[in-house]
């Protein structure tokens, strides 16, 4: 239990620091770069994946396209075939990641927008994204327990992008959401009343 309390004290301390380092015209700047996209391409390596995979479902069943790829070699290939009218969303906790900075470099030589998700303060992936979402810096890049910390940051910012996002246009994403789910999730069935809601999301 004192293990339990430790980690939920993290996660509280991780949330209240990922918010004050979110700012209103970041947020702003990140989501017309979404709106105005034609897909979204996600670049990561190791446990962000995994966040990624969740934020691109959600965005799937709205209708925005999110492509991500799970093999790393491919991904400095795939950064070459972006189309213009294209994004990008980095994810890297330090900035410097040998790998990402190449994929970085790409978009930039290219004109592609980038969105990173980085740590606090000035790194070479920050220096040349379009746009900049701050991840909570409260585990050492080599000397933490499991990125508790990283990973929850990752998550509620991708979260916050989704649901921003959503609201930009409620009614039209929800009917999309709505008839992709029953359409595809027609089979499922739950004798929780809670969790056969019907009821609108984000209200």
């Amino acid at each position: 239990m004192k293990a339990a309390n430790k980690i939920s004290q993290l996660y509280e301390d991780t949330i209240k620091d990922s918010m004050q380092l979110l700012h209103h015209d970041d947020l702003q700047k990140a989501l017309r770069l979404i709106k105005y996209s034609q897909s979204i391409h996600m670049f990561s390596f190791g446990t962000s994946l995994n966040l990624a995979e969740s934020f691109r479902e959600r965005m799937l069943k709205i209708g925005k396209n999110v492509i991500i790829s799970n093999n790393m070699n491919y991904q400095l290939y795939e950064v070459n075939c972006i189309p213009q009218g294209d994004i990008a969303i980095l994810i890297s906790y330090s900035g410097e990641t040998k790998k990402i900075l190449q994929i970085a470099r790409t978009c930039q030589e290219r004109k592609i927008p980038m969105i990173a998700i980085s740590s606090f303060g000035e790194n070479a992936l920050s220096q040349m994204a379009t746009c900049k979402l701050v991840m909570s810096t409260k585990e050492s890049l080599f000397q933490n327990l499991g990125d508790f910390s990283t990973h929850l940051s990752v998550h509620l910012i991708l979260d916050i992008l989704y649901a921003t996002y959503f609201l930009m246009d409620y009614d039209d994403n929800y009917e999309k959401k709505l008839k992709n789910t029953t359409h595809l999730e027609s089979k499922r069935h739950s004798d929780n009343p809670i969790i056969m809601d019907h009821e609108t999301p984000f209200q």
